[in-house]
């Protein structure tokens, strides 16, 4: 399951980065990375899941799909989050 992930954001890390540069963008003054984690959320759900990735089954893959999402966006990460996405949001 967790190589399905990985493939499945390589192939939308650029549309991740896209989004995630510009939620960096239009954030408080670069103090609030909350739309950015309902997004990762949301692409979990609607791609992640529906392509039978199923990481909601387990903690420990759920946690690994954020930390690679994270991973592949970190370089848009706001002033703080040091690239690390979420632990356990939601």
């Amino acid at each position: 399951m967790l190589a399905l992930s990985e493939s499945i954001i390589m192939k939308h890390a650029a549309e991740l980065n896209a989004r995630r540069r510009q939620l960096a963008m239009t954030s408080n003054h670069g103090q609030d990375d909350r739309r950015w984690l309902q997004d990762v959320e949301s692409f979990i759900d609607e791609v992640i899941e529906t392509s039978g990735g199923h990481v909601k089954n387990s903690p420990e893959l759920l946690r690994a799909a954020r930390w690679m999402i994270g991973s592949a966006t970190a370089q848009f990460a706001l002033p703080g989050m040091h690239g690390t996405v979420i632990s356990d949001a939601a």
